[in-house]
């Protein structure tokens, strides 16, 4: 953690995976430009600038705009303390399919095993436009536990205490699960599909 002074007010940058929660990344990334598939080197070249300062903006708890204002030297100081954003060497090496918490262990089951419910549930979730948590509240309703047989402990609608406990845990601990699932679309693929069809099966 860097501990720094800007126009006398002081800042802590999360310099680490383990200084950095779920929560703090699913916001610092929150609908952040993505382009399109025919712009040109330099207008990815500026977005991609862009995106960085808005990143290292919302770290220091600022305004989007707020590090294009930093002198270079200062920017870039900042900016080369958070690469580790930018690592998805990282990312892939502890990609992994659960989860402890607690001591306990969570994966996401098969599609064919999660009730209606949680079909209904997760896809409710995906369908909001203005959700900044909305990985972390997915992962909550998704995640489940076995019993001591080996069998999904089925879901009852009660994920609020599991996101309260997914939001503080550190990014070395939790975005192994969420790379896996979301950035690999293994969790998110068909979940809406799957709600409608066992809805009107269930009719």
């Amino acid at each position: 953690m860097i501990k720094l002074e800007i126009n006398d007010k002081k800042y802590k940058l999360p310099t680490s995976w383990d200084e950095l929660t779920l929560e703090d990344y699913c916001k610092v990334f929150y609908k952040l430009s993505t382009g399109s598939e025919d712009e040109d080197a330099i207008m990815k070249f500026k977005r991609d600038r862009e995106n960085e300062s808005i990143i290292l903006s919302r770290l220091l708890g600022e305004a989007d705009d707020f590090c294009l204002g930093l002198p270079i030297n200062v920017y870039a100081k900042l900016n080369e303390s958070v690469k580790y954003l930018y690592d998805v060497d990282f990312l892939k090496k502890n990609s992994k399919a659960g989860i402890i918490i607690d001591g306990k262990r969570y994966s996401i089951p098969p599609f064919n095993e999660m009730s209606l419910r949680q079909y209904i549930d997760a896809d409710v979730v995906l369908q909001e436009k203005e959700n900044e948590l909305q990985y972390i509240e997915l992962l909550a309703i998704l995640l489940t536990s076995k019993d001591k047989e080996g069998k999904w402990i089925p879901y009852n609608g009660d994920y609020q205490e599991l996101m309260g406990k997914l939001r503080k845990m550190p990014c070395s601990e939790s975005l192994g699960i969420v790379y896996h699932f979301f950035k690999k679309g293994e969790a998110l693929k068909g979940i809406s599909k799957h709600s409608m069809r066992e809805a009107v099966v269930s009719r």
